[in-house]
């Protein structure tokens, strides 16, 4: 493993401190420079689009920044890329009788509630809580059966941005807030809300409609960034493939910026949680609302004093724990007022 990892390391740098920042970054009143995802997916789709143009187009349009092409982008919403679908595609896969009855509770013996989570009560933010050994093995391998479907492939849901692939489900939140575009979620993902209800993770007044399933290759990853008014302030995501290292960081109030008292903050505040495989990790109040999270792009991860769930994982501080050829991440969320119609193509 370990010869393995360090191959990774050596093709897969990290992402250059100029991508740190994409350009359509909002600064909200009185902090410094934060991200929501809405924004930091226009610029990531502005970019793809800047990289994949043709050469000749690039000459033409050498004038304009990427600044302009995000604020664009963010101009004209994601709807038209975030909900392609084919009117050829009917159906979704379907999990296996043995993985729907064990996300109901009934296969693992551990009731519907699911196993324990463990709370980072030692975080300096609130509210993170890592479920480990969410679900088992042969139901983690149906879910990315789904999630890898041709289905997908055909329909032309998956979408190409930096450092990830992503599928969308449920819509397109928009300002309101409401979900544009709006289809009910795959049963096999309907399960899995079905069991983070039953968990408690969320209430059954605000289950997750909105999901999205983030695909990383060997060293990628995603930016540092917030999720944003736009949903009910609780993320709960499920790690599935590979073990990986989620950072949390203070938004950094803006007079602070650039002095010693950023560092000190940025210092005090920041922790890591342990996502291994199979593992949920949900965060709401404080962690949701105050923090950057991120997950470094990067072929494996160093474990450090700051990783706050290390010890139950038998993580030992300073090793490496490498990354997998495929992760895949399920993040589930709540748009609270939820308008506009059905899609008619809806999956």
């Amino acid at each position: 493993a370990g010869s393995a990892s360090a191959g990774l390391s050596k093709q897969t740098p990290r992402v250059a401190q100029r991508d740190r920042l994409p350009p359509c970054a909002h600064k909200p009143a009185g902090m410094a420079l934060a991200l929501d995802f809405m924004a930091l997916l226009a610029a990531e789709q502005a970019a793809q689009r800047k990289r994949s143009a043709p050469a000749t187009a690039a000459g033409s349009a050498s004038a304009a920044s990427e600044s302009q092409a995000a604020a664009a982008a963010a101009a004209t919403t994601t709807t038209t890329t975030m909900t392609t679908t084919s009117a050829s595609v009917e159906a979704h896969p379907a999990l296996g009788e043995s993985s729907l009855r064990e996300l109901a509770g009934v296969a693992r013996g551990s009731g519907a509630s699911g196993p324990a989570g463990e709370t980072l009560a030692s975080a300096p933010m609130q509210k993170v809580v890592v479920h480990n050994e969410f679900l088992s093995a042969a139901c983690e391998a149906d879910l990315l059966r789904c999630v890898l479907s041709p289905v997908y492939e055909a329909s032309g849901r998956w979408v190409r941005l930096r450092g990830r692939r992503l599928l969308q489900f449920g819509g397109t939140p928009m300002p309101g807030p409401r979900l544009l575009g709006r289809e009910p979620l795959p049963p096999w993902l309907g399960a899995v809300v079905d069991r983070l209800v039953a968990t408690g993770a969320f209430p059954e007044d605000k289950r997750p409609n909105h999901v999205l399933v983030n695909a990383y290759g060997p060293g990628e990853g995603i930016l540092p960034h917030t999720d944003g008014p736009l949903y009910f302030p609780c993320t709960a995501t499920l790690s599935l493939g590979s073990d990986a290292v989620m950072r949390f960081a203070p938004r950094v109030p803006s007079e602070l910026v650039g002095t010693s008292s950023q560092s000190h903050l940025e210092a005090a505040k920041s922790f890591d949680a342990g996502l291994a495989r199979r593992s949920l990790v949900v965060f709401s109040d404080e962690a949701y609302t105050s923090a950057l999270h991120d997950v470094a792009a990067v072929g494996e991860h160093r474990v450090t004093a700051k990783c706050l769930n290390a010890a139950s994982l038998g993580w030992a501080e300073g090793s490496l724990i490498p990354r997998a050829p495929l992760r895949v991440s399920l993040t589930m969320r709540h748009v609270p007022a939820v308008k506009g119609a059905t899609s008619p193509k809806a999956l």
